[in-house]
């Protein structure tokens, strides 16, 4: 969303650094009652984990219900927390 705001003048980033092709960044590891999800995993990724569903039910049921599926091939989760509030509320 960064880069739509920026070309609608809400947001001047003086730099944008692309990490898309940063290795490791996509990893999701589950151990237990325990889970490390990498920034650039995606949400349908997160979402269709075996070990995530069977751990964390709630976290993959709220990401599949998230967006729509081509959204959730597409968004991060690192980029889904950044992403600026749309609410004026907050």
């Amino acid at each position: 969303t960064l880069l739509d705001l920026a070309k609608c003048g809400v947001a001047e980033p003086d730099t944008v650094i692309d990490i898309t092709h940063l290795t490791g960044l996509d990893r999701i590891e589950v151990d237990g009652t325990r889970a490390s999800i990498g920034s650039l995993a995606r949400m349908s990724a997160v979402a269709d984990h075996p070990a995530m569903q069977e751990a964390f039910p709630a976290v993959t049921q709220s990401l599949a219900l998230a967006a729509s599926a081509q959204i959730r091939n597409m968004a991060t989760i690192g980029g889904n927390l950044l992403q600026r509030t749309r609410c004026p509320y907050f």
